[in-house]
This record gives C-alpha cells, structure tokens and sequence, in this order.
C-alpha cells in the first residue's frame, strides 16, 4: 500500500463524511463544498446548496475512496496498470467535475 492511495482513500472518507453531515446536520464543510473566499452563513439559499451539493458531494467521496482501493487492489491482484489507468482517469474527470459544480455553486447561491 502506498501513501498516495493512502491518502486518497482517507480524503474519500472524509468527503464523504462531510456530505452525510450535510444532510443528517445541515452542516456545510468549508474545506470540502466552499471556495476559500465564501462563508456558509453569507449563503442566499442554504437549503438549495444542500440539495445541490449533496449528491455531487456523496459521489466524489465514494469515488475517491473506492479509486484508492481499486489502486491497492491492483497492485496485488494483477501485473496490467491498464485498470488503473481507467479508474485514475475517472478520478482525475469527476474531481475536475466537482470543482466545476463548486464554483457553479458560488455563482448560483452567494
């Protein structure tokens, strides 16, 4: 196991963690959902935030968490980087997505 899936899989974890927060607590993670310059309580329409965000939110941090896995995986099961070529490529487009959907997010409800 090596420390870059290590830490992709803790950084899954926690993302997701911070998207059940934000659906059992209403709690708005500013290191996960936030740009740096933006505070949850200046929001205009919290709750279309949490509506928009959640999911998008839940499905980075699975797919973190699972990428990191299937990396471990692959290192001991078979000798082709063909597969994580693919699941590092999904990782890499979703994470653009999610910051796209951030910043999407900015515009929309501050």
């Amino acid at each position: 196991m090596n420390l870059f899936s290590l830490i992709i899989i803790a950084g899954g974890a926690y993302i997701t963690y911070a998207a059940i927060m934000l659906k059992a607590k209403g709690e708005i993670n500013r290191n996960v959902m936030l740009p740096r310059n933006r505070e949850p309580k200046n929001c205009k329409d919290p709750e279309g935030f949490k509506q928009y965000m959640f999911g998008r939110t839940l499905a980075f941090g699975i797919l973190a968490f699972l990428a990191g896995m299937w990396t471990n995986i692959c290192t001991y099961v078979t000798a082709s980087w063909i597969p994580s070529l693919i699941v590092g490529a999904a990782f890499v487009g979703y994470a653009a997505y999610y910051m796209k959907c951030i910043k999407e997010a900015e515009k929309k409800f501050w």
